[in-house]
């Protein structure tokens, strides 16, 4: 489950945190005090929760609630205020929740118990594609099996191009260096991308590649990487970056410094 919490003041945000931590241990809870930061957030991930403030020094949490519904009506909303005016307007929009400073632990639990819209665990079956140290995709915590290990390799560039078409030529000349693009060499490639496609078929999750005209990409939208949460500035993906990125290929050092701009 992932938590979002918003207050402009920083002992409140620190209390609420810490009683959502104590209630849900084993969420994902991304603290906010400021309220530009936390709609950037919004804008670029998936949240189940978000505790918010309503008094946000000149915004206002009903403000950013709208905007949270626009990007997904499922959010369970929860006002945590120190102000009772704000019940109708909430409630009017659906709100889960709505309560009064100062929070406790009891009041989120009885909130967090109550919720108005349930909450699916979207990332049990997703594809998880992992670039920093090693490169690796898992499905449903597993990792794939590649039956050729340049396979994989191609797998793992096309991640690094971000959705980008890559070429068979430029595929030849990353897994061959200055070899000759010759019959044999082609030959030899359309069975690495063969062995590519059987294994992700094998995990069922071939649709994360595309494939054109002497041309591959991968499709962004059918998998959750950490190199693209990190670049869009997921706190997370952030703190799990150790200064590795795809080090079992030697052209992985070179694409690093994206991750120190």
């Amino acid at each position: 489950m992932t938590i979002l919490t918003l207050d402009d003041e920083k002992k409140g945000l620190s209390v609420l945190t810490d009683a959502v931590k104590k209630v849900s241990p084993d969420s994902d809870i991304y603290p906010f005090n400021d309220y530009n930061l936390a709609l950037e957030f919004i804008n670029n991930n998936k949240i189940d929760v978000a505790f918010l403030d309503i008094n946000l020094n000149g915004y206002s949490g009903i403000d950013v609630a709208y905007h949270i519904k626009k990007t997904n009506p499922k959010v369970n909303i929860i006002f945590a205020t120190g102000y009772s005016e704000f019940k109708t307007e909430a409630f009017d929009m659906r709100a889960s929740g709505y309560l009064m400073k100062p929070i406790t632990p009891d009041q989120v639990k009885e909130e967090m118990d109550n919720l108005r819209y349930d909450i699916t665990n979207d990332h049990k079956n997703e594809v998880f594609v992992r670039t920093f140290g090693n490169f690796d995709v898992l499905v449903n915590g597993e990792a794939i099996r590649f039956s050729r290990s340049l396979s994989k390799e191609v797998l793992a560039y096309l991640v690094d191009r971000a959705g980008a078409i890559v070429t068979r030529n430029e595929l030849a000349e990353l897994l061959f260096g200055d070899e000759d693009y010759s019959r044999k060499t082609q030959d030899y490639l359309s069975k690495i991308i063969k062995d590519l496609q059987n294994s992700l078929k094998e995990a069922k999750c071939q649709d994360i590649l595309n494939k054109g005209r002497n041309a591959y990409s991968v499709n962004k939208d059918k998998f959750v990487c950490d190199s693209y949460l990190y670049l869009k500035g997921d706190p997370k993906a952030i703190n799990s970056f150790d200064g590795a990125y795809m080090q079992q290929y030697v052209w992985g050092e070179d694409e690093i410094d994206k991750f120190y701009k």
